[in-house]
């Protein structure tokens, strides 16, 4: 079955000037290497089009996976789930790509799957989900435990926007 891996970001970090990836993301990145480990030349979306000091979301994935080692493909235009969702099926159908395997943050993956099953449905990609695991995820959690109120409030406004986004849309005949 033709998989393609989508990598949805968490954001981006400026350091002294020098934008990467979170360490956030970085975990995501050493996760798909370990799970494409088997694959030949496996195939990534590189999601997210904001910038910070001029660099992309995906970009700065890019920048952090091997050289050579994937087929990538870009999504910079989105700004949220919804539009992600939507450009990454459009990729998957022009390719002819049977599966998407998203790949997020456990905060993340249960709104992200959703979304992308609704975006998919009717179309014959198969969509799964897979959050980034421990020992990977433990920044992730501790960084809840010291504003667990802003991730709560944060998952919370994903979820509201995400709706009010797929709902609009289906009233212009999107959905």
């Amino acid at each position: 079955m033709k998989t393609l891996w989508v990598l949805l970001p968490h954001g981006l970090e400026n350091t002294d000037g020098l934008v990467s990836i979170s360490v956030i993301d970085r975990a995501e990145v050493a996760y798909l290497i370990e799970l494409t480990a088997a694959f030949k030349r496996p195939s990534v979306v590189a999601c997210g089009g904001f910038a910070v000091g001029g660099m992309k979301e995906s970009d700065a994935f890019v920048h952090a996976l091997p050289q050579g080692k994937f087929r990538i493909y870009f999504e910079t235009k989105s700004r949220n789930t919804v539009e992600q969702a939507r450009r990454v099926l459009a990729i998957a159908k022009r390719n002819d790509y049977e599966k998407v395997v998203l790949i997020c943050w456990d905060k993340h993956i249960r709104r992200a799957a959703w979304t992308f099953r609704q975006i998919f449905a009717g179309s014959r990609v198969e969509v799964k989900s897979t959050s980034v695991p421990a020992p990977y995820s433990k920044l992730n959690r501790q960084k809840r435990l010291r504003d667990p109120f802003h991730w709560h409030v944060w998952n919370f406004l994903g979820w509201v926007a995400t709706i009010k986004e797929l709902y609009l849309s289906s009233n212009k005949g999107g959905l």
